[in-house]
């Protein structure tokens, strides 16, 4: 699942649904910018339903 990610976005995606670190965390442990966090996410989120599906009604975030 995480192939279809860029490395920067696999690093995202589990920090934040792996162990649950809030943005600003994942900003402090990446040294990136909380905005770029955001959007990084969004994108990676928008690439997986965009190959899986996305079911109405469900969030990722």
């Amino acid at each position: 699942m995480l192939a279809y990610l860029t490395e920067q976005e696999k690093e995202i995606s589990i920090l934040r649904f792996g162990l649950e670190l809030t943005f600003k965390e994942i900003s402090a442990v990446t040294q990136i910018p909380e905005s770029t966090v955001k959007y990084q996410l969004t994108r990676a989120i928008e690439k997986l339903q965009s190959v899986y599906g996305h079911s109405e009604g469900s969030e990722l975030l």
